[in-house]
C-alpha cells in the first residue's frame, strides 16, 4: 500500500496538471459502492463523459485499446458491468504510484511552501528574532539594575540564566527566516504536507506550523489519510 495525505497531494497534482487521475480513482470507488441503479448510472455517465471519452475535459492517460474496451462494455445500457472501470483505475493508480507520488515526495524535500507562505515565514521569523533580542536585552538590563542594589526588583531576577528564555525565540526566528529563503519547511516534509501551489492562500505559516506541531505530538488527529491498493 502507498499512503498520501489527501489534503495536500491533490494540490501537488493540480499544480502538475495531473489531478484527473486522482479524481477518476475516487469516482470509480464511488461507482463501486453505489447502492441504487440511478446513482450508479449517474456516476457511470460522469466517468465516461469527463474521463474516458476521447477529448474529455479531464481525459485520463490510458492506452487507446483500454479506452475502447470500456466504451464498448458500456455501450449497451441493458448490461451492468461493475468491473468496467477496473483496468483504467488500476492504470491510473500505477501512474500515480510510479511517477507522481515519488515526485511528490521529492518536492516535499525541495520546496513545499508557496511564495505567500515563504513571506509569512520571513515575517514571523523576523518578529520572533526581534522579540528574543528585546527579551534578552531586558533581562540583561534587569540583572544590571539588580546588581546595583535596587531593592524594588526581586532578588530572583539576579540570575544570568533568565536571559536563556530569549534563546528559543531567537533560534526559531532565524530558523523561520531560513525556511522563507529556501521554501522548504522540514516539519511539512516530515508530515507529508505540500503547500507549494500558488493558489493556496487561505492559511498563514504560523497556523500551518502550529497545526504541524499538534499533529506531531498527537494533539490533532490526522484524519484525512487515504490508502490506495497497488494492483
Amino acid at each position: 500500500n502507498v499512503g498520501y495525505p489527501l489534503s495536500t497531494f491533490p494540490e501537488f497534482l493540480r499544480a502538475h496538471h495531473a489531478l484527473e487521475s486522482l479524481l477518476f480513482y475516487q469516482e470509480v470507488e464511488k461507482y463501486k459502492l453505489s447502492k441504487t441503479e440511478e446513482t450508479r448510472k449517474g456516476i457511470e455517465e460522469g466517468l465516461l463523459e469527463n474521463f474516458i471519452a476521447p477529448g474529455a475535459v479531464s481525459e485520463i492517460n490510458i492506452p487507446g485499446d483500454m479506452r475502447e474496451e470500456v466504451l464498448r462494455k458500456l455501450s449497451d445500457e441493458t448490461v451492468v458491468d461493475m468491473e468496467a472501470f477496473d483496468q483504467p483505475q488500476a492504470e491510473v493508480v500505477r501512474l500515480l504510484v510510479s511517477d507522481k507520488y515519488p515526485s511528490f515526495l521529492q518536492v516535499l524535500r525541495e520546496k513545499n511552501l508557496n511564495p505567500k507562505l515563504c513571506a509569512d515565514a520571513f515575517s514571523l521569523g523576523l518578529k520572533l528574532f526581534l522579540f528574543g533580542i528585546v527579551l534578552a536585552t531586558a533581562f540583561v538590563a534587569l540583572q544590571a539594575v539588580t546588581n546595583n542594589g535596587n531593592s524594588n526588583i526581586p532578588e530572583i531576577f539576579n540570575n544570568r540564566y533568565w536571559r536563556m528564555i530569549a534563546f528559543p525565540f531567537i533560534y526559531m526566528g532565524l530558523d523561520f527566516v531560513l525556511i522563507s529563503k529556501t521554501g522548504v519547511c522540514p516539519l511539512c516534509a516530515d508530515l507529508g504536507s505540500y503547500h507549494g501551489a500558488d493558489g493556496e492562500n487561505d492559511i498563514s505559516y504560523g497556523k500551518l506550523f502550529l497545526q504541524g506541531v499538534a499533529q506531531r505530538i498527537g494533539l490533532q488527529k490526522v484524519d484525512d489519510f487515504h490508502r490506495i491498493e497497488i494492483p
